[in-house]
């Protein structure tokens, strides 16, 4: 990541609320996903749940993942939407939408013209008031199935020959409980 880049993204992390990163990292790892023989679409409420849920189960794992819903988000590495060694395009778009709700303060115009972020929104809101379940079964861990191989925590052995199995399948995401 260039200099520039990396000023950016830490003027956007430092500036966001916990509501916003907590809806932004919903939105941008289920806004959608990929279909086999159809391509990308948007991805049901249930997978932004689901998602939501695993910020949850990290937040509820003492100091392993964070002390705040936002540490748990902007942990390097722990959610791919948030930047640490560069810009895809699907950190571009997170960063672009954070400094519009930045921008904005309470982001409802934004979100006028993006139901699946108004829906994020909602649904931060909703985990930060702690008013709904865990819905993947203690998952703490989750890949897209798009994805062309399984991340090395997806296995117990290092040669990748002995899979995980997931605790709860939501659209196209996989979920897993008990990683280390």
């Amino acid at each position: 990541m260039s200099p520039q880049q990396s000023d950016r993204v830490s003027r956007v992390k430092a500036a966001l609320s916990e509501r916003h990163t907590v809806a932004l990292t919903i939105w941008a790892e289920a806004r959608g996903e990929f279909v086999a023989g159809q391509g990308w679409r948007q991805a049901p409420i249930e997978a932004r749940i689901a998602v939501a849920s695993v910020i949850r189960n990290r937040y509820r794992t003492p100091g392993r993942f964070g002390l705040t819903f936002k540490d748990v988000c902007l942990k390097p590495y722990a959610f791919s939407c948030w930047p640490v060694e560069g810009l895809d395009t699907n950190s571009e778009a997170v960063i672009g939408r954070a400094e519009s709700l930045i921008a904005e303060g309470d982001g409802s115009v934004l979100a006028k013209g993006d139901a699946v972020l108004r829906e994020c929104l909602w649904l931060a809101d909703g985990l930060l008031a702690d008013v709904f379940g865990d819905r993947v079964r203690g998952a703490t861990h989750y890949y897209a199935a798009s994805m062309p191989a399984p991340p090395k925590w997806a296995f117990y052995d290092a040669a990748r020959t002995r899979p995980i199995e997931p605790v709860a399948i939501v659209g196209g995401h996989r979920f897993y409980a008990g990683i280390r």
